[in-house]
């Protein structure tokens, strides 16, 4: 409801859960599908600063335990 309200008072709201049961595996599932305005935060603030500075592997890795945690 209110991100139906929002968007009618012209606020740009994006959909964060987008079509869950079309992910085509795990990674899909949690970087494209599920609760991506978090995802999206994760990577920016935890994932890019890991994985530029020891690589991408070990950034994904740092978000998933920043997730956890």
């Amino acid at each position: 409801m209110l991100k139906g309200l929002l968007r009618k008072a012209g606020f740009p709201v994006r959909t964060l859960l987008t079509n869950v049961l079309a992910a085509e595996g795990l990674g899909d599932f949690w970087s494209r599908r599920w609760n991506v305005g978090y995802s999206q935060m994760m990577q920016r603030v935890v994932g890019r600063p890991v994985g530029s500075s020891v690589g991408a592997n070990p950034g994904a890795m740092a978000v998933l335990i920043g997730s956890g945690l």
